[in-house]
């Protein structure tokens, strides 16, 4: 949104100590999903997952396998 390319808005998520960021690029739009990359992996695993819109499962699983969140029910 803020109009700068998607490599400096990365950089900037990254210096701002981002867990994470959503991107909705146009393809993604088109196919009506969405993709999560996740900075500072450190369990050596895929880093960017693209999820549907409609797939609520699939991002409360990664949500709760990928965000530390303390979520008092």
């Amino acid at each position: 949104m803020s109009g700068s390319s998607f490599s400096r808005q990365f950089k900037k998520a990254n210096k701002c100590n981002a867990k994470s960021v959503v991107v909705i690029g146009d393809e993604e739009a088109k196919k009506n999903e969405f993709s999560i990359k996740l900075f500072n992996n450190s369990n050596g695993s895929n880093n960017e997952i693209k999820i549907s819109i409609e797939d609520n499962a699939k991002l409360e699983e990664w949500i709760l396998k990928n965000l530390n969140l303390n979520i008092s029910a």
